[in-house]
């Protein structure tokens, strides 16, 4: 965990962590909302070890915004998915 935390606080993996946690999900459940995303690649793109690819950006997105609304008011900044995707969109192929 300490690894993850110490990726910039704004890259999309953190922000990944961040709303993961705050849905209290697991990798394994936030790949398979994500339409079969690996949880190993979950885990890769939260590190900042991979640039996951644009389509795989976006499909964790739309995962992690499925969340109840009660859910979706805890999450602090609530920009950083809106960030994130101004990112995937922006993002080479």
């Amino acid at each position: 965990m300490t690894e993850i935390m110490q990726q910039r606080p704004d890259s999309i993996g953190a922000r990944v962590l961040e709303r993961r946690h705050a849905l209290g999900l697991s990798r394994e459940a936030l790949g398979a909302a994500a339409g079969g995303v690996s949880s190993a690649t979950v885990y890769r793109i939260e590190l900042g070890r991979v640039r996951p690819h644009p389509s795989t950006v976006r499909a964790l997105l739309t995962a992690l915004e499925q969340a109840p609304e009660t859910d979706r008011a805890r999450v602090t900044r609530p920009s950083s998915i809106q960030a994130a995707k101004s990112v995937a969109t922006h993002a080479e192929p």
